[in-house]
């Protein structure tokens, strides 16, 4: 074989190895920028979750003479009360009547079974969309389970919590806060 035939295979096959190397460094290149993309839109889902996430466990009471602090939920299905503490969702969110249910004994989670141990003064903290208000208990009665002028909005601004009475299904307890911040 002649050198220029070796020179013309040693070059067809320098530039082939060369193409190769481009295609695979490019390919690689490629495919690390969809991992990247991938891990981006990953850590992008992880902040929205996070935030969602704080959002809901903004919504809270925290009662501590009685060691309660649980998220609130909207409304009051059999499911919601069953679990968690639910808000009456004519009742205002901040300003007004915050009016709030939970159960206190035959539920999955009895949140508010200790209500009845609440006196005047002590202190309720509700927090909501990161603004938290300090209430202070002005009253805690029996009414009847029919009675919801507890609930009524007001000019003042005041947290009502609504739980049942052991063993007498046709009473509620109400126990209502006025804020002090």
């Amino acid at each position: 074989m002649s050198n220029n035939k070796k020179c013309c295979i040693c070059l067809v096959t320098l530039v082939i190895a060369l193409i190769i190397f481009f295609q695979t460094n490019v390919l690689t290149i490629m495919i690390f920028e969809l991992k990247g993309n991938t891990k981006q839109k990953e850590e992008i889902t992880k902040e929205v979750i996070q935030e969602t996430k704080e959002n809901v466990e903004q919504w809270k009471i925290d009662i501590p003479k009685i060691n309660l602090s649980y998220s609130i939920q909207e409304g009051t299905t059999q499911d919601v009360i069953d679990n968690g503490i639910g808000h009456f969702t004519d009742t205002a969110y901040l300003d007004g009547n915050i009016g709030l249910v939970a159960g206190c004994y035959g539920y999955n989670k009895n949140i508010f079974e200790n209500l009845d141990k609440l006196q005047e003064k002590d202190v309720i903290l509700y927090s909501y969309k990161g603004e938290q208000q300090v209430y202070q208990v002005t009253k805690n009665i029996i009414i009847d389970e029919k009675d919801w002028t507890h609930l009524n909005n007001t000019n003042e601004n005041k947290i009502t919590l609504i739980t049942g009475v052991v063993n007498k299904p046709e009473q509620r307890r109400c126990v209502q806060a006025k804020q002090i911040n």
